[in-house]
């Protein structure tokens, strides 16, 4: 069960999610939606300890600067792409080493945001 205002009216969506299907009931009409969920292989950017924007967008927020420690699943970057805000995330605990944009830039889909150098884990 969804509730939503929009332009002053409230909805309300009745919806069943299985695995990554959302099927959305409103009104007697049916909405099928695939959810997307953001994965981060470790080949993709835990080894290499970098983020790439994952669309055209542009940069609204840069939550970290160089020299900062973060740690996994924190926000770093915030994009906006067709009308919708996306949390780039640390994929694993690091420093941010390098970034490569600003506030406002324009970037596009695969440029490179910014860099962590990725803390390795101790072994006992």
């Amino acid at each position: 069960y969804l509730q939503a205002v929009i332009n002053g009216h409230r909805l309300s969506v009745h919806g069943n999610l299985h695995d990554d299907q959302l099927v959305l009931f409103y009104e007697g009409d049916t909405f099928s939606c695939t959810v997307y969920r953001e994965t981060f292989g470790t080949q993709d950017l835990a080894a290499e300890g970098s983020l790439k924007a994952p669309m055209n967008g542009a940069v609204v927020a840069i939550m970290v600067a160089a020299g900062d420690t973060v740690t996994a699943g924190q926000t770093l970057v915030i994009m906006e792409a067709m009308k919708m805000e996306h949390a780039i995330k640390a994929p694993a605990d690091g420093v941010v080493s390098e970034l490569f944009f600003a506030e406002g830039d324009q970037v596009a889909e695969g440029n490179e945001l910014l860099a962590i150098d990725v803390t390795e884990e101790e072994t006992t």
